[in-house]
């Protein structure tokens, strides 16, 4: 059985993966790269927009206060989140 967590982290890892142009979450892609992460770029306004969707998701699925949300955000961005062209749309 999957637990909340776990199916938190399948949606952000989903959600994230589409941003960039695959179809969801790729576990091939990441087992067989270490540094998958590093692969692909967004701009700062896709960046953004992500952190605001995960923020949102974070508090509905959590029941958490905006302000954790947004520091778990910061934390899965600095994680996991691709490369980000600064100064882009």
């Amino acid at each position: 059985m999957i637990n909340k967590v776990d199916k938190f982290r399948k949606e952000a890892l989903d959600e994230m993966f589409k941003r960039v142009g695959f179809n969801g979450y790729d576990k091939r892609f990441t087992e067989k790269r270490a540094n998958w992460y590093s692969l692909n770029t967004w701009s700062e306004k896709e960046e953004l927009r992500y952190k605001e969707w995960f923020i949102e998701k974070y508090i509905k699925t959590f029941k958490s206060n905006k302000t954790f949300a947004k520091s778990e955000a910061s934390w899965w961005l600095f994680n996991y989140g691709w490369k980000c062209k600064y100064g882009t749309q």
